[in-house]
């Protein structure tokens, strides 16, 4: 069989032929950009150009370009080639060029249906992603870490209203000019609501100063409209009544972001009652989470609803001096940040804080509200939690909340974008919330990245990043919806396949498909329900108390390792579970106070039977301050260092005599006061990665520590079990 070769086309087509041997190389000039699909398009006339070797080519008809032989020639001529030549240093790829195409697409597809063809795609342009001219975007590394500059491709925003909630902003800063609209000082009590500090005029910056206007530096809305509302003075300080007052004439005014780069540690009713107000009004507010990196809350971030900022820097991890909590939502570009400012005269200067971290949220945000502005709060909050880019550690954490701000697809997301394409296919149609879920759709450009994600009847989103998604070379997208976590049963879903390449000559043409599908109730839901006594003499044991069996290795392990005092009864039978700490799909069954887990891979060893991590699995975002000194062990206390928390007294007692660390695992708290969801009492608790050991003193040894029910917790929270 005669060797495949490639042929590149200038009116961007790429194919392959059987050919009886090498095409001598040639060297191109500019091509044309990529054709919009139905559109028309002719190649410039200076876009290919060829040298080759006297003996071995010669001239084609019509002014075509050297070519191999006689068979080639006609076989390109059928299709309107006038000139070719190997174009991509492989002896294989050839470049082709057209004098005009009347259906570049259709041309492309008769090639790629031609047995002899291996495949054709676009010859397509490099670009960089939208520069603007800014005379110091260069030292601005943020916005294309957060895929700002990719954003612009598609908005620099609109007349979005974010009322800054700061010392007030330069007027006549150069970068703000005419952005900046009537405020109020409610620390004077006046309407002069200029910056006497530049911490205003900073932050400002980052939202929306305007770019691609060769001056300073480029904000993220270019189009935004800047309220100052000036809460504090000129040494950065504030009463809790200036920020209520503020906030809420600012929502008054009809702002629909409200940017807070400042906060107090302890909560205030005045201060959160009037975040209530914003955020009831359908205005988001965003918050710096704080500069302590000691686990002090601090308000308003703190609030319910609030979207909480962390600061990442350079190597997109936390800050060191970023505040975390429970309650951060996201994280953003907070160290050595570059941006506008004012003190004593117009200027720049490049700070480090969270307080730069949450105007790149609010722009972000405001490049959403241009693309669809019904966006409440809620949806805002669930499209950033959805496309942020997860930090180490791996999922929720208490530093940078669900991950650093991915303002490019968010900005996607937020667009709601309508199909382009035909309707994809899901196979199966319909199953299993486990069911590995397909997802196929053609018509994209060969080899374009495909952004795809969820959208479910509640609104909620899952953005597909784990596994970046491309067409293959016909354009087609397929890929599995299913991870570790279970989709919804019984909702109606919507995936979206969004086509990412930009086309600089016509930036809204995009390329999207979608699909919908809905998910039976799973089916292990069924095996939470209780069954009947099984007869026979090898019948499973058999609990009448919560009517479920136990048998095989998981009885074993649980006869020999605690019994009903350490797991409980059985709350399941056995069933098959994609595990979330892999993806893979294990037998476990469910009991009172923990999962167990089959591995017959290790059967015959003590690590056949596995224990789920339910004490970590249910404590996710929750932030649990370390153990004080000494960090090391004593008579009396032993010291983790794997998870910088100790163990002493009854939980101790307890843990040593029960398994240890096979059974309950490293504890992942010290004890602290917790009000339990069971009757309602305050205990003094530890949690373990494991289980939460519950301390109850009137009680006489053993039955002074009491296990937590967190198997039944868990499964309640993966929808097995009701409330």
């Amino acid at each position: 069989m005669r060797p495949r070769l490639r042929i590149l086309c200038t009116l961007t087509l790429l194919a392959c032929l059987l050919t009886g041997g090498p095409v001598p190389a040639g060297a191109g000039t500019a091509d044309a950009p990529p054709p919009t699909p139905g559109t028309t398009s002719t190649c410039p006339a200076n876009c290919w150009s060829s040298s080759a070797p006297r003996d071995s080519t010669r001239r084609a008809a019509r002014g075509r370009s050297p070519l191999l032989s006689a068979e080639f020639d006609r076989f390109l001529s059928a299709f309107g080639v006038s000139a070719a030549g190997a174009n991509a240093g492989d002896g294989r790829t050839y470049r082709l060029h057209f004098d005009r195409a009347d259906d570049l697409r259709a041309t492309r597809e008769a090639l790629r249906r031609d047995p002899n063809v291996e495949f054709a795609e676009p010859n397509y342009l490099l670009s960089v992603s939208r520069t603007p001219n800014d005379a110091n975007y260069r030292d601005q590394w943020a916005p294309g870490r957060i895929g700002a500059d990719r954003a612009w491709d598609i908005t620099v925003g609109s007349p979005v209203t974010i009322a800054m909630l700061d010392t007030g902003i330069s007027r006549t800063h150069p970068d703000l000019a005419g952005r900046v609209v009537a405020g109020r000082d409610f620390v004077n009590g006046d309407d002069d609501a200029s910056d006497d500090n530049g911490h205003g005029t900073f932050t400002a910056g980052i939202v929306g100063a305007s770019g691609d206007n060769t001056v300073g530096v480029a904000g993220i809305s270019w189009q935004a409209k800047l309220l100052p509302v000036k809460i504090l003075d000129q040494d950065g300080r504030g009463p809790v009544s200036a920020f209520a007052q503020g906030i809420r004439w600012a929502v008054d005014q009809k702002a629909q972001i409200v940017n807070v780069s400042a906060g107090i540690p302890v909560p205030s009713q005045t201060m959160e009652s009037a975040v209530a107000y914003a955020i009831g009004q359908n205005v988001a507010v965003v918050a710096a989470s704080g500069n302590q990196p000691d686990g002090v809350q601090n308000y308003p971030a703190a609030y319910p609803n609030v979207i909480a900022v962390s600061a990442s820097n350079r190597d997109d991890r936390v800050a060191e001096f970023s505040s975390y909590g429970s309650h951060v939502w996201i994280a953003a570009p907070g160290q050595e940040i570059i941006s506008t400012y004012y003190r004593d005269a117009d200027t720049i200067a490049v700070l480090s804080g969270t307080s730069a971290s949450a105007p790149f949220v609010s722009g972000t945000i405001a490049l959403m509200l241009s693309q669809r502005g019904d966006l409440t709060p809620r949806a805002i909050r669930e499209i950033l939690r959805a496309t942020a880019v997860d930090l180490p550690p791996d999922g929720l954490d208490p530093r940078a909340g669900y991950g650093r701000l991915d303002t490019f697809h968010s900005v996607i997301l937020a667009s709601d974008p309508r199909p382009t394409l035909p309707a994809g296919a899901i196979d199966p149609p319909s199953g299993k919330t486990t069911d590995p879920f397909i997802f196929t759709a053609g018509g994209f450009e060969p080899n374009e990245p495909v952004a795809v994600w969820l959208t479910g009847a509640d609104g909620t989103y899952r953005f597909y990043r784990n596994q970046p998604v491309y067409a293959n070379a016909d354009g087609t997208v397929r890929v599995s919806l299913s991870n570790g976590e279970p989709l919804p049963a019984g909702e109606r879903q919507q995936v979206t396949a969004y086509g990412e390449a930009f086309n600089p000559a016509n930036p809204q043409a995009r390329r999207v498909a979608t699909a919908t599908f809905t998910v039976t109730m799973p089916v292990n839901t069924q095996a939470f329900s209780r069954v009947a006594p099984p007869g026979g003499a090898d019948a499973p044991a058999y609990f009448q108390q919560t009517g479920h069996t136990l048998g095989g290795p998981f009885l074993r392990y649980w006869q020999q390792h605690g019994g009903l005092p350490v797991f409980g009864y059985p709350i399941s039978e056995e069933f098959t579970e994609v595990s979330p700490s892999d993806g893979k799909p294990y037998t476990v069954q469910y009991f009172e106070r923990n999962r167990f887990e089959l591995h017959p891979e290790n059967a015959g060893t003590e690590f056949e039977v596995l224990l789920g991590l339910l004490g970590s699995n249910l404590t996710t975002g929750r932030s649990f301050p370390p153990a004080p000194a000494p960090f090391e062990s004593t008579e009396a206390r032993v010291y983790f260092p794997e998870t910088r928390h100790s163990l002493s007294g009854e939980f101790l007692q307890y843990w040593q005599r029960n398994g240890g660390l096979p059974i309950f695992g490293y504890p992942i708290s010290e004890p602290f006061n917790e009000i339990s969801p069971t009757d309602g009492k305050t205990y003094l608790v530890q949690y373990f990665e494991r289980n939460r050991f519950e301390l109850h003193p009137e009680n006489q040894p053993p039955y002074n520590v009491l296990l937590g029910l967190l198997g039944a917790d868990y499964a309640r929270q993966r929808q097995y079990l009701g409330p």
